[in-house]
């Protein structure tokens, strides 16, 4: 995965997924996830999908997929890895609190919607969730049953396994993979 920030591009994704190229990740033997300031604390595991916070920021948002969770990356300054949703190196499948309750179990795709939200594929309970300022919630498809079924509304829609989100540049249509 490829994310950019302004117009240099920022390799998200080592051959290996294992870290983050550019500012963060040292490549060690530890396979957790840690958040941290500056280049060698903060660690990916098997990071995948990335989009810009918004256009123009400064920062990333990363679906870390072994991590269980979404990360967010701000270049400049301190150079700072946290967590943004999910409970880090913790899988499960709670909704709830952005980062007390909710838990993803294989985290994989994330744009940005409309309302400054955030979608992710969680490609294990082959749905969508949003992600707001205070919950994760479910957004599209059935969290508990795989499928393939297209719908008119989100509620209808099945999926299995998704993978990577795409969106129209209104932010009003998601294509998923």
């Amino acid at each position: 995965a490829i994310c950019c920030l302004g117009a240099a591009a920022a390799p998200v994704q080592s051959y290996r997924g294992s870290w983050v190229w550019h500012r963060w990740g040292d490549d060690s033997s530890s396979s957790a996830s840690a958040d941290g300031v500056g280049t060698s604390t903060a660690r990916f595991n098997n990071p995948m999908g990335c989009v810009q916070r918004a256009a123009g920021g400064n920062s990333l948002f990363v679906a870390d997929q072994n991590g269980y969770a979404i990360r967010q990356a701000t270049v400049g300054g301190t150079d700072a890895v946290s967590t943004y949703a999910g409970l880090l190196n913790t899988p499960g499948t709670a909704d709830g609190a952005r980062l007390t309750a909710a838990k993803f179990t294989k985290p994989m795709g994330v744009v940005n919607v409309a309302g400054g939200n955030l979608v992710v594929t969680d490609q294990t309970r082959h749905c969508l969730r949003k992600i707001s300022s205070t919950s994760v919630d479910p957004y599209a498809g059935d969290c508990t049953t795989p499928g393939y079924t297209n719908g008119v509304l989100i509620a209808q829609c099945r999926f299995t396994e998704p993978y990577g989100l795409a969106s129209d540049a209104t932010q009003d249509a998601l294509f998923v993979t």
